[in-house]
């Protein structure tokens, strides 16, 4: 089977913006083998998702009165984690999360009506958490808990690293707030009742003791969940902002969407929120939408959610799924089209230490507000829930990982006589060589590994006269084996044997990569820092350009 480039939704290229040097996942001349503006075709070769592992048990749960039913409840929890080992103050893993300290009946939590609070945990190691008392909010009398703000719901929590923002504002928070509920102080005998939610902006020296800043508006959108948000530095430098978007009436009923907008400053002002992903209807809502920059692109850990169920039935869940962009407006989902068959990224199933209660996250998931590297794994820590959406379930901290960049890859065949051959093919289109090979990301899973063949070849070429460095007047130079990969690597160089010639061209080169039994993630030129700007007539949509005019 062949798939051309136009079978996977392509798209124009264009530059993003370079994240922060703080990234994990920086590197604006690396490339995602999935990325459809970097390849021209794919032949017997498929997008998969990475192995992914899952922790065996839950890493937090509820266990404090603010925080336990029948008068609180850990709803979605909506987590935020920031990985920081150089923090002499505090540890490392830090994490801010969403429960519902006061509510009105079991086992629901309304954020227009029942009070929410943004609760932190922190943690050596990621794995074991503790709540610490902060002394920061009185609730019902007692400032013995971990509780730093009220009111809230669903705030997303970045570390700035705008470098024109004073350290006194190095946390951010961006969400729901309701005007009408002190920040730090809930009285004994509070009376619940429904009242009006605004968009704000929170900030904080330190991440605990947290100020009101100013509300946001987007124009049309609701704060009802997670909300996401980063700088990015390029061009200026921009925050931009993922929350929901306009909810369609689909058949069955409602569709959520996600929205995007941005801004330059951090008191605004902000674009209007245009939807920029949906999914397919009632069964295929589009919950939340996790976004972080990716190298050359971006990467959504997509909230899809069904709700087409009689209540209380399996169908009333949520899963989590990934999605690719080039320029965080314009996305399509990755699906796994060989090994799973599926579009979840982390399956849903029973934590072994939770089977005496239900699968832990058997109907929910919620990610947290970016992934984390720790050494050779990348973590994707989510809230996980083992009962109904809008039924009882008890919701908790969860972990699954991916070995670096192990999101989603191409892979080639493992089956000879699978879709017609035992090898697949991928090939870019018109790369920066500049007399350098690319170095790669893979797994070589064959289970002979190279005695067998198994592994991935790389040849180059020169393009033809549309690209600045064909050298035959319009013909492409002959495809020239310089390299293969036998093992696991990462940003790994390619194995020169002999008989190859480690040649690269000084311009623009494409990239064959020839796979059997093998994924490729990722690959390009990781150390450069400087980013591929593509010839003339291959520049940003007219949606996104209009866009940026505010258009």
């Amino acid at each position: 089977m062949t798939a051309s480039i136009a079978s996977l939704l392509l798209i124009s290229i264009i530059p993003r913006l370079s994240s922060s040097s703080s990234d994990s996942f920086s590197g604006p001349q690396k490339f995602a083998s999935f990325d459809s503006t970097r390849i021209k075709s794919m032949v017997n070769a498929h997008v998969v998702f990475g192995p992914v592992s899952k922790h065996p048990k839950p890493l937090l749960v509820a266990d404090k009165p603010w925080e336990l039913t029948p008068t609180s409840r850990m709803d979605n929890g909506y987590p935020n984690i920031i990985y920081d080992p150089s923090d002499q103050t505090h540890p490392p893993f830090r994490m801010w999360y969403d429960c519902c300290v006061k509510v009105g009946k079991p086992n629901k939590c309304s954020p227009g009506s029942d009070i929410v609070g943004l609760l932190y945990a922190e943690s050596q190691d990621g794995f074991a958490w503790t709540k610490p008392s902060l002394g920061v909010v009185d609730f019902q009398g007692s400032a013995d808990n971990n509780i730093v703000l009220l009111g809230t719901h669903g705030l997303g929590v970045f570390r700035d690293e705008n470098p024109a923002e004073p350290s006194a504002r190095r946390f951010k928070a961006m969400g729901m707030h309701r005007p009408d509920v002190a920040l730090k102080v809930l009285q004994p005998g509070t009376k619940l009742k429904k009242t009006k939610q605004v968009g704000s902006m929170f900030t904080s020296a330190d991440g605990i003791n947290w100020d009101l800043g100013p509300q946001i508006d987007v124009g049309e959108n609701r704060w009802d969940t997670h909300q996401n948000m980063f700088w990015e530095r390029g061009g200026g430098g921009r925050y931009v902002g993922f929350t929901r978007g306009k909810t369609d009436l689909a058949e069955g009923g409602m569709n959520r969407t996600v929205a995007r907008f941005v801004g330059s400053n951090w008191g605004g002002p902000w674009s209007a929120a245009r939807v920029v992903h949906a999914g397919s209807g009632a069964h295929d809502q589009l919950y939340e939408q996790i976004v972080f920059p990716y190298y050359s692109g971006y990467l959504g850990l997509v909230v899809s959610y069904d709700n087409n169920f009689v209540k209380g039935s399996a169908a009333d869940r949520t899963r989590c799924e990934l999605a690719w962009s080039p320029d965080s407006v314009r996305w399509r989902r990755l699906r796994d089209e060989r090994g799973r068959g599926t579009n979840e990224l982390i399956p849903q199933e029973a934590a072994a230490a939770a089977a005496a209660e239900g699968k832990a996250d058997e109907y929910d998931c919620y990610p947290a507000n970016k992934p984390i590297r720790v050494g050779e794994e990348v973590r994707l820590y989510y809230m996980g829930g083992n009962g109904p959406h809008f039924g009882a379930r008890n919701t908790t901290l969860l972990h699954a990982s991916v070995r670096p960049d192990g999101f989603a890859g191409v892979a080639g065949p493992a089956d000879p006589n699978w879709e017609g051959g035992a090898k697949g093919e991928l090939t870019t289109v018109p790369l920066p060589c500049n007399g350098e090979l690319p170095a790669v990301t893979a797994d070589v899973w064959g289970a002979q590994g190279a005695a067998q063949g198994a592994g991935i070849q790389v040849h180059l070429r020169e393009p033809t006269s549309g690209g600045t460095s064909g050298s035959s007047g319009g013909i492409p130079s002959s495809w020239r084996l310089v390299g293969t990969v036998t093992k696991n690597v990462t940003d790994g160089a390619l194995l020169v044997g002999r008989g190859l010639k480690a040649w690269a061209p000084r311009g623009l080169c494409e990239i064959r990569f020839t796979l059997k039994d093998a994924t490729l993630y990722t690959f390009g030129w990781p150390k450069r820092t400087v980013p591929f700007v593509p010839a003339a007539g291959q520049g940003a949509s007219e949606h996104t350009k209009k866009e940026e005019k505010g258009e």
